[in-house]
């Protein structure tokens, strides 16, 4: 996979974006001014291009990624570099068996910065503090994942929403009532 990037002390100016194609996301290395408004969130150096929309940037190749950018309506949606906790996290978690429920009590794991309690939706219980900087919403306990790129997370097992996690452009948190 890794022969798909340039090496990644190679950042190459892609547009108005400075890039090192580093895997499995390219990060960003600089923005030219006046361009900021095009991403989801202001950039800053090391935040990871996650995608355009729908079409999320992980594990593909340059040439994918220069493809989706060009098919795209010109958003690129922007991720903190912490949000790679939640992805390596989800992704360790899909080769572990699902924790164990006590009686009627669901179960509860860290999923990266977020401890999770297993209902649908899926409930927080506990937060890392650089959770803080990974939401548009800052996560507190008693707060819900909503949505995982567009889907209900209600409606989602516990490995659907891992496997969304490990790969997502969106993570919707919502607060109850």
């Amino acid at each position: 996979h890794l022969a798909q990037f340039k090496k990644e002390e190679d950042p190459e100016w892609i547009g108005p974006m400075l890039i090192s194609w580093s895997w499995p996301c390219p990060t960003m290395r600089d923005v030219k001014p006046g361009f900021q408004d095009d991403f989801s969130r202001t950039p800053c150096d090391g935040d990871l291009l996650h995608g355009c929309r729908d079409a999320p940037f992980y594990g593909c190749s340059r040439r994918r990624i220069l493809q989706i950018i060009c098919d795209s309506d010109g958003t690129i949606v922007v991720k903190p570099a912490d949000s790679r906790q939640l992805e390596h996290a989800a992704a360790t978690l899909l080769a572990e068996p699902d924790p164990p429920a006590i009686g009627d009590v669901p179960a509860v794991e860290w999923v990266g910065p977020l401890r999770l309690l297993w209902t649908r939706p899926p409930t927080i219980v506990d937060t890392l503090p650089q959770a803080d900087k990974m939401f548009d919403l800052k996560p507190a306990a008693g707060d819900f994942l909503s949505r995982v790129d567009g889907k209900l997370a209600q409606r989602m097992t516990r490995r659907e929403l891992l496997e969304g996690l490990k790969s997502s452009t969106e993570v919707e948190i919502r607060r109850p009532g």
